[in-house]
């Protein structure tokens, strides 16, 4: 159950994002972030480029209704405006991203939403947030900032793993390519800790190169 009080938090951070629609630089998204994190500096966060069938958009809506009121705490990234103008018509918060550098390396045929979650969770993660990642088509059962165990620094589930799945080619698991190994999860969750801090740093720079 959301409260009125969550319901306009959640509207107040819908009403930001359309008087900020572009992170155009490292201080707005730190201001941003800020504004959008509890008091405890949490944040949920996850990175999307809009398909032309809107089937992004399907995830999105059940990824965030079901966060409840912990979706006050949401920073929604588009890989570029159009992304965030389809998302907010939605009524979801949404900030389209102009702060990053260019996206290099592989990328999974998902554009650069791929490289760019982990710059992200690298900034964020030195500005002493706690952060936890996730695709936009996990579903949340219940908050996940109160069922986390947070005695590890990082932790992360695992996405698409399995010795009984068949690989074809029109189903291909990408975390057993072996530049994406050890850093494919569908969710991540990150504490302010040195070693967390360090994690997202090593991730983007291995596929920046791969």
């Amino acid at each position: 159950e959301i409260t009125a009080a969550a319901l306009g938090r959640i509207h107040s951070v819908l009403e930001l994002s359309r008087r900020t629609p572009v992170l155009r630089s490292l201080d707005e998204l730190l201001r941003v972030a800020a504004e959008v994190a509890s008091t405890k500096r949490e944040l949920i966060y996850t990175t999307v480029s809009m398909d032309r069938a809107l089937v992004q958009l399907v995830f999105l809506r059940q990824w965030f209704g079901n966060l409840g009121a912990r979706a006050r705490n949401v920073l929604l990234v588009g890989a570029n405006e159009h992304t965030c103008q389809v998302i907010r018509e939605a009524s979801i918060p949404c900030f389209a991203d102009a702060a990053a550098p260019t996206q290099r390396g592989r990328q999974n045929g998902f554009g650069s939403q791929v490289t760019l979650k982990w710059w992200y969770a690298r900034v964020l993660a030195e500005a002493r947030f706690h952060l936890i990642f996730s695709d936009p088509d996990v579903v949340w059962l219940r908050d996940p900032f109160a069922h986390w165990e947070r005695s590890f620094d990082f932790q992360g589930l695992s996405d698409i793993r399995s010795v009984n799945l068949t690989v074809q080619s029109h189903h291909e698991i990408t975390c057993m390519r072996p530049w994406m190994e050890n850093m494919c999860a569908a969710a991540r969750a990150l504490t302010p800790s040195r070693p967390s801090r360090a994690a997202p740093g090593h991730a983007h720079d291995n596929m920046q190169h791969a």
